[in-house]
C-alpha cells in the first residue's frame, strides 16, 4: 500500500486508470493493495458517483483510442487530488465520527481548510 495516498485518492487514481471496470473492482483492488475499512471510504453517494463517472471516461478514451492500455493498478501510481469540495462533503457524510472521519479530518486540517 502507498501511504501518500488515502483510499479516496487512490480508489480515484484506480478509476481513471482504467484497469478497472467497475467501482466493485476498484473496491477490490483497494483491498489487495492492503486499504482498511474500503467500504467506509468509498460509501457515498457522491464519491460513487464520481468513481463511475471516472471509469465511464476511462473506458471512453481506451475505446476511443485517446489512451494505450493501462498499466495495472498495482504500476500506476500517479497521486490523484480530490478537490476541496469532495473533500469536505466526504467529511460531512461521516458526521465527523470513525476512523474515516479521522483520516479525511488530518486531510482537511493538512489543507488549512475551513469546516
Amino acid at each position: 500500500m502507498d501511504q501518500a495516498l488515502s483510499t479516496l485518492e487512490r480508489a480515484l487514481q484506480l478509476a481513471r486508470g482504467g484497469q478497472c471496470k467497475s467501482v466493485n473492482d476498484v473496491r477490490q483492488a483497494l483491498r489487495r493493495e492492503g486499504y482498511d475499512a474500503v467500504h467506509q471510504h468509498l460509501h457515498g453517494a457522491a464519491i460513487n458517483r464520481q468513481l463511475i463517472d471516472l471509469l465511464a471516461e476511462a473506458r471512453a478514451d481506451f475505446s476511443a483510442g485517446a489512451v494505450a492500455e493501462p498499466d495495472p493498478p498495482e504500476l500506476n501510481d500517479e497521486p490523484v487530488e480530490v478537490s476541496d469540495a469532495d473533500l469536505l462533503t466526504e467529511y460531512q457524510r461521516t458526521k465527523g465520527d470513525g476512523s474515516e472521519a479521522e483520516s479525511i479530518f488530518a486531510e482537511i486540517q493538512r489543507r488549512n481548510l475551513d469546516i
